[in-house]
């Protein structure tokens, strides 16, 4: 029953999220939206250190623990983790100032953001993650996700219609603070409720054990994963109009769509996978990835021909006319998509079983992919040089980590394969 009400929860705050674009395409003008768009990309890129990993690494370390040591652990964890996201957030302030001083071309100020205000969303962002991850990994999977993936978008909406109400207009620079607004008071919940569990409790914090090497390489992958997903905006942002951001973010979106079965299932199984891993059950671990990767593969696809056959229909209804892409540029983005479903949760598997740096490896091979062809095709193509970019390069790491996942755990994620095959080696 738990898990069911945590997929269901996860699901709506999904939508919600899906709702917070749409009403943001509706209520700001396209080069607005576009602007907005551009501010969040470069803000999760200068988040990486503290946005991704962290969380995926406190739920590692925190799930195969029992007993007493489970909360000292839990406590440990989090004063290191917080330390850490001090320290990465004023190293970032010390580079984006002395970026701005030295290069008046490259003024962070006038382009996106103060710096301060960029600093202040990039620490929230950190808190966030880091008790996410730590009420994840100690089994709270509704109270680890809810604030940040239900409640966030929904202070969003109500904010952003709330200012638009009274001003009749909303700007990019309104919305960004109206965003930030709603990261802080969903970290603040998070906080409460780790807070309530382990305030009054008498566990000490046992002495620090955590690796800076492992949280490096987790935060690698899952940072390349930001990166694969932004990168493209960012050059878009800066040799293409505006309006050229707002509906390559638009056709992301659809793709974010096909694959929504994927980010909550392989929310909701981390901690299975890593208990799983650490006990050497890989018969279970089989069962997961093959019951799953089959609802993973087959939401995909049925999904990513609906979009197909009916996408204008579906962007004017949702976003208006000023955001119909290319008909190439939105099947190379739904193929990718399928691909990506269809190699199955690789990169998850090897996160939590202890082989992080084969993922790591297979992100810096697609981050690579990704620079380059980027760098080729949008200046010359716009958005359909975007989508071939961010087609080829899902190919390119997902067939990788695939790959990584037989040669060093022995274990097969591809839901096709699994589908037919007996015996989970």
């Amino acid at each position: 029953m738990k898990s069911i009400t945590f997929i269901l929860l996860r699901t709506i705050g999904a939508f919600s999220q899906l709702l917070v674009t749409v009403i943001l395409a509706r209520l700001m003008p396209v080069a607005e939206y576009g602007q907005f768009v551009y501010f969040v990309s470069f803000v999760l890129f200068l988040a990486i250190p503290v946005n991704v990993g962290v969380s995926a690494y406190a739920v590692r370390e925190i799930a195969g623990l029992d007993g007493p040591s489970q909360g000292s652990h839990s406590i440990s964890l989090e004063r290191w983790l917080n330390l850490y996201n001090l320290k990465v957030a004023g190293a970032l302030a010390f580079f984006l100032y002395l970026s701005s001083v030295l290069f008046d071309t490259f003024s962070l100020g006038s382009r996106v953001f103060d710096i301060p205000f960029l600093i202040l969303t990039v620490l929230f962002l950190g808190l966030s993650s880091i008790y996410s991850g730590l009420l994840r990994g100690l089994g709270n999977m509704i109270e680890g996700s809810s604030p940040e993936f239900l409640v966030r978008p929904l202070v969003l909406i109500a904010l952003s219609y709330l200012y638009y109400y009274f001003n009749k207009s909303l700007s990019a620079n309104s919305t960004a603070i109206i965003y930030v607004s709603a990261l802080i008071f969903s970290t603040v919940i998070s906080y409460s409720i780790w807070r309530k569990m382990f305030f009054s409790n008498k566990n000490k914090p046992s002495p620090n054990i955590w690796s800076y090497k492992v949280l490096l390489n987790m935060t690698v992958y899952s940072g390349g994963l930001v990166f694969l997903s932004n990168f493209d905006i960012v050059v878009l942002g800066f040799v293409a109009e505006a309006r050229d951001v707002g509906i390559y973010k638009v056709l992301l979106l659809l793709s974010g769509i096909m694959l929504l079965p994927q980010t909550i299932i392989n929310q909701y199984i981390q901690p299975e996978i890593a208990k799983s891993f650490k006990s050497r059950d890989f018969r279970s671990i089989y069962v997961t990835l093959r019951w799953w990767g089959a609802v993973i593969s087959s939401v995909a696809i049925i999904t990513g021909v609906i979009i197909c056959l009916y996408y204008k229909e579906i962007i004017l209804f949702s976003f208006g006319d000023g955001y119909i892409p290319t008909i190439e540029s939105l099947y190379m983005m739904v193929l990718a998509s399928i691909v990506n479903a269809m190699f199955g949760s690789a990169g998850m598997v090897l996160m939590m079983s202890g082989a992080e740096g084969y993922a790591k490896k297979s992100l810096i091979v697609g981050v690579v992919v990704n620079i380059v062809l980027s760098s080729l095709l949008i200046p010359s193509y716009g958005v359909s040089g975007a989508a071939l970019s961010f087609a080829a390069t899902t190919l390119v790491w997902n067939s990788l980590m695939r790959n990584y996942s037989k040669k060093a755990l022995g274990i097969e994620t591809s839901a096709v394969v699994l589908i037919f095959k007996r015996g989970w080696q």
